[in-house]
């Protein structure tokens, strides 16, 4: 098992962390989104 190594090589890390934060900025401006929409549906 070598993952700890690849984890602590440079540059890796940070682009996980980068990742991990895109995937939370996109989850919450969908659920942002979602709210209002879910609030105030369309009337026919």
């Amino acid at each position: 098992m070598h993952d700890v190594e690849i984890l602590l090589q440079p540059g890796v890390f940070p682009r996980l962390l980068q990742g991990l934060w895109v995937t939370i900025w996109i989850s919450a401006v969908s659920v942002g989104l979602s709210i209002p929409i879910g609030l105030n549906p369309p009337h026919a």
